[in-house]
């Protein structure tokens, strides 16, 4: 064990080299990208040229940029520089920094093949389980995005509760309850949902319901077979909880005997899509808690992850390791860790890549007319203009609402004429394209951030003698980005 944390350590190692290097990239802003001069203070003359070869369509695309690999290799990056030289270099370390690239990340064959090894003698409770997982489907009433996670991840919680002897799932961060309900209605499980928000609870409470009518007649109309009537074994419950919180006040219900008897039990924790610090405060709990024998935790929102400065049940770093080092992510990095790559292989998602740089340009020049025109200095970034873009004619009516949202009385704006607003956008016009070259760059640094914090929470796991912890790719990255779930399983006492 000891040899596969220090390899686990290694792997982190190579991606904070990488953040380390590059982290002015990665702190970057594109709303400072003109008035900061980004360009040119973070990208070598010769990066540009190269950059500024391709086609406005490939910029859309790191992904493709990075598989052509048509750079030329030029002077090493120099250790003293953040700014970008080498680009055949960069991407190559930026590739290799991905998650998919790492040694600890398997598919979900291979994480069944490691639950075999860990099963205990145990008969499913329910025969007509596997007939019924044949007959009903999530996409049936779900959404094609929706119910692709939420096939995906119950088939794994179940081969696990199913290999462990497990009838009990704590679902952490239920949000409207899609997976609770559907791990209860398809496998016959017993799930409590946990949500801070008490209208999600209503909520999840009235779908659950609604989900159950429909898969009885659904089940009823697709088979000959009698099937016994399902009941809904989803519980949703209002709470915010802490890693120490005493999880046996969430089953409480008017059955005494079984209320008690949840002291006795076998716990999965489990999270689809958990915000933020959220996802770390589960595994501190799957650690700390007995009774929870598995987990399978998948998160997202890193740029809500909080730093041990500012949090007491902080998210990143969690492991002792990058504690020790005193390494942190700064909020745009950890921002540019919920790119997604691979959806822009998708053409519809492609061309709402393409407006949403649209905005992007349109945001920076903002910037620039801002500084010019009503002497804003520092903190430009930190002035929020909301969704305006999508309201907006042209840039001369975007330029407008922006100001009004701004509060810039109407008087000062009006002094700011049509013309000259056309005349910023023209004059920047012609500077686009590197925009989108430096977007280009900062995409490629994403793969890493998104790879550090996920090792550093397997890293924790394994720190706290849980050797069966794995990095698993659950979804189609085209589908939901965020695909990588982290799932534990405590040994045999």
């Amino acid at each position: 064990m000891m040899e596969d944390i220090q390899s686990l350590k290694d792997e982190i190692d190579k991606r904070v080299h990488f953040i380390n290097i590059y982290v002015a990239l990665g702190e970057s802003h594109m709303v400072d990208f003109f008035v900061q001069n980004h360009w040119n203070t973070l990208v070598h003359p010769d990066a540009q040229s190269q950059l500024l070869q391709f086609d406005e369509d490939d910029l859309y695309s790191v992904k493709n940029i990075m598989q052509m690999g048509m750079f030329r290799d030029t002077s090493q990056q120099g250790p003293d520089t953040h700014t970008i030289q080498n680009l055949k270099e960069y991407f190559s370390r930026a590739k290799s920094c991905a998650i998919d690239n790492s040694t600890f990340c398997m598919d979900t064959n291979s994480v069944e093949r490691k639950l075999k090894e860990l099963a205990v003698d145990c008969e499913s409770r329910n025969g007509d389980v596997s007939v019924v997982n044949q007959l009903v489907s999530a996409n049936e009433y779900m959404c094609n995005k929706k119910s692709h996670e939420v096939e995906e991840m119950s088939h794994l919680v179940q081969k696990t509760c199913q290999k462990l002897g497990i009838e009990d799932v704590l679902d952490m961060g239920s949000g409207k309850g899609y997976l609770g309900t559907h791990l209860s209605l398809k496998y016959d499980l017993n799930v409590v949902g946990v949500d801070c928000s008490e209208a999600n609870s209503v909520n999840a409470s009235s779908r659950a319901g609604k989900f159950l009518k429909y898969w009885n007649a659904h089940l009823k109309n697709k088979s000959d077979k009698q099937f016994e009537t399902r009941d809904m074994k989803y519980q949703p419950v209002t709470a915010l909880v802490h890693a120490d919180s005493d999880i046996n006040f969430l089953f409480v219900n008017d059955n005494e005997e079984n209320s008690n008897s949840i002291l006795h039990k076998q716990l999965m924790l489990t999270g689809l899509h958990i915000c933020g610090d959220l996802s770390s405060t589960a595994l501190r709990m799957f650690v700390s808690k007995k009774q929870i024998k598995a987990a399978c935790l998948l998160g997202c929102c890193y740029h809500h992850l909080t730093s041990k400065s500012t949090r007491k049940e902080y998210g990143f770093p969690m492991s002792k390791y990058l504690q020790k080092m005193d390494f942190s992510l700064g909020r745009n990095s950890k921002m540019l860790g919920l790119k997604a790559l691979d959806r822009m292989q998708d053409a519809d998602i492609a061309a709402t890549e393409k407006k949403s740089t649209r905005s992007l340009f349109y945001r920076a020049v903002l910037s620039v007319i801002l500084e010019r025109e009503f002497q804003f200095g520092s903190g430009l970034k930190d002035l929020r203009v909301g969704k305006v873009y999508s309201k907006s004619k042209n840039f001369i009516d975007y330029v407008r609402r922006s100001l009004s949202k701004l509060s810039i009385p109407d008087e000062t704006s009006r002094i700011l004429c049509d013309d000259a607003i056309t005349s910023y956008i023209n004059e920047m016009e012609n500077y686009r394209k590197t925009l989108l070259a430096f977007n280009a760059l900062r995409e490629a640094f994403s793969p890493a951030v998104e790879a550090i914090i996920l090792l550093d929470k397997l890293l924790y796991l394994r720190e706290q003698e849980i050797p069966h912890s794995y990095l698993v790719k659950l979804f189609d990255p085209v589908k939901s980005p965020r695909c990588y779930a982290l799932v534990s399983i405590k040994s045999k006492e």
